[in-house]
């Protein structure tokens, strides 16, 4: 069995005229090894925890957390995906209307029309998902 250490040490708000509260959330990250290098399934993160010691935040920090996540990913993500929405229900009417005949387009142009935002999100969204991991 190795050793290992808690890092992170969630604790609840309290008064002062009430006890101290136990930790809720204690997380175990085992050592570096003999060599000082981090083993294969840890990652900088977890070198960096390790070596600022025990933390400690509290449920306001969390709620801050939670507020700034609401704020800078959810609403644009809501913003973005009501935009997606919009457009292809506009191409969708102008299916209905002979967009593709009024704007000269042949063969199967008007189908990559339609096709290309879904092409630009299976680009872009990998992008998106390793800018919030690495942001």
């Amino acid at each position: 069995m190795s050793n290992t250490t808690p890092i992170i040490t969630r604790v609840e708000s309290f008064r002062d005229d009430e006890k101290e509260p136990q930790p809720e959330h204690t997380e175990n990250v085992e050592p570096s090894n003999a060599k000082g290098r981090v083993k294969k399934y840890e990652d900088d993160a977890a070198e960096i925890l390790r070596q600022a010691g025990p933390l400690e935040y509290t449920v306001e920090d969390d709620r801050r957390v939670l507020r700034k996540i609401d704020r800078w990913v959810l609403i644009p993500m809501f913003f973005t995906y009501t935009l997606v929405h919009l457009d292809k229900n506009a191409l969708s009417y102008g299916a209905v209307f002979d967009l593709q005949k009024e704007t000269h387009l042949v063969g199967a142009q008007y189908s990559w029309l339609s096709s290309s935002l879904y092409l630009v999100q299976l680009v872009f969204q990998p992008l998106a998902a390793l800018a919030l991991v690495r942001g």
